[in-house]
């Protein structure tokens, strides 16, 4: 009998047991990644490096869509202030794919993913009148690129138009009023520090970190017109953030 009651013991731990989910289309489909990555990654030469790259951007592409909208928005901004855009060559492909595009185009995907997969994100939310005159904006200026001296830079001006401009728009506009007080710390707290080398460059009539152009103050923004914008929009958000501390100290 106490044969028999460990004999059942036994059967019933096996009913609780976890068994994998890893199925034989996901080897499959492992085996046939690890191919394709390992067949330019043996040959070597320039497929070896391109093929590295391909392969760390998908990698670092799926570890940010793990992140919050609130994370990737902060990283984004001190990608913009820190990313030295201004220096890269018109039509260039580092102006079309960098930091901030690759930021930009993982919130694309997130929110599309969010929406798609749980009806969440910031897509879930009612349609508002400016997304209608976005989307008017965009079908004119895709119209007006067959006119355009460049198409190739209309082109890249409409991509940077979305990702940098119009997704992390709808993101804001998605997000609680507690992760959009840290978003706007963020930026008073990285535009104070692009303010102080600007002070600096003005100073010492050249940039500790950049070249620049003689009579004009780029700071790490790179264009005395980004300065003028960006500094005129910190004010308030300065005063706003030191209203709200109980020291006073910020």
């Amino acid at each position: 009998k106490e044969e028999q009651r460990s004999f059942g013991r036994q059967q019933e731990g096996l009913k609780f047991m976890p068994t994998s989910s890893f199925s034989i289309g996901k080897i499959i489909l492992a085996m046939l990644t690890a191919v394709f990555i390992g067949m330019p990654l043996a040959s070597g030469g320039l497929y070896s490096f391109v093929n590295s790259l391909l392969v760390f951007g998908l990698l670092l592409f799926l570890f940010c869509l793990r992140l919050s909208y609130s994370t990737l928005t902060q990283v984004m901004i001190a990608a913009f202030f820190f990313v030295p855009f201004h220096y890269v060559p018109f039509l260039n492909i580092f102006n079309a794919i960098n930091p901030l595009t690759f930021l930009g185009s993982v919130l694309l995907m997130k929110s599309f993913l969010d929406k798609v997969t749980t009806n969440a994100g910031p897509w879930s939310r009612r349609t508002w009148e400016i997304d209608k005159i976005y989307f008017l904006f965009i079908i004119s200026a895709l119209v007006s690129t067959f006119s355009a001296k460049s198409i190739l830079g209309s082109l890249n001006w409409i991509f940077y138009s979305i990702v940098i401009g119009y997704i992390p728009f709808k993101v804001i506009t998605y997000l609680e009023r507690i992760e959009l007080t840290k978003i706007m710390r963020t930026l008073v707290i990285l535009g104070a520090v692009c303010a102080m080398e600007g002070m600096v460059e003005y100073s010492l009539k050249h940039s500790i970190l950049y070249p620049v152009s003689p009579g004009r103050l780029t700071s790490i923004l790179g264009h005395p017109l980004v300065n003028g914008m960006i500094f005129s929009i910190l004010l308030p958000y300065s005063l706003f953030l030191y209203s709200r501390t109980n020291e006073k100290k910020f």
